[in-house]
């Protein structure tokens, strides 16, 4: 028989856990002692700690348009974003600081993105920061490249780079004297390239 009980662990009078159960006697969820939240789980590692499979899932939905919004975890990843066909925005202070429109553009500094990634602002930097050390202070070591791909019968190749590199002695003491120099290179009809 279906049935539903709350039960407290607690054996001094004092609440210790409250347990939550439903259908044939199995738990559904529980408030341990120190005020976690366990559903799918006996042992809350989190204020609010879900766990299931194969896909345990939050949702949020406003019924005012049918948005909806999820927070969800499979076998191989873990997924944030929206469910319904609406743009999908990042907040930072109470200010939008990135959107992903439904059609997959993603907007810096704009809630309209019009390409792939569309960064908006006064004086926008887009910034390339290589973390690996240059073995000299005079040489021409790549220091970041920008490469652009094409697909041909299912085969990416990269047909184009821009490449930052050094281009003299950089100073160990003046932190902006670094000569660099930037290298265009294209693919031409060779077959040996």
């Amino acid at each position: 028989a279906n049935w539903y009980r709350i039960t407290s662990t607690a054996t001094d009078g004092l609440a210790d856990e409250h347990i939550w159960y439903t259908g044939s006697s199995a738990e559904r969820m529980r408030i341990a002692s120190d005020g976690k939240i366990g559903i799918g789980t006996n042992n809350p590692q989190a204020e609010l700690h879900i766990s299931g499979a194969p896909t345990p899932e939050i949702r949020l939905t406003d019924t005012t348009n049918s948005v909806e919004a999820n927070f969800f975890a499979n076998d191989t990843v873990g997924t944030i974003g929206s469910k319904s066909n609406h743009p999908f925005v990042f907040n930072t202070n109470n200010t939008e600081a990135m959107r992903i429109a439904s059609d997959g553009k993603v907007g810096i500094g704009t809630s309209s993105p019009d390409e792939l990634l569309h960064i908006e602002g006064d004086q926008p930097t887009y910034k390339l920061t290589s973390t690996n050390p240059l073995a000299t202070a005079v040489g021409t070591e790549t220091i970041a490249d920008i490469d652009f791909e094409g697909q041909y019968n299912n085969l990416y190749r990269t047909t184009a780079r821009i490449r930052a590199r050094q281009d003299g002695t950089w100073s160990t003491g003046t932190a902006n004297f670094a000569p660099t120099a930037l290298d265009f290179f294209t693919q031409d009809n060779e077959t040996s390239d």
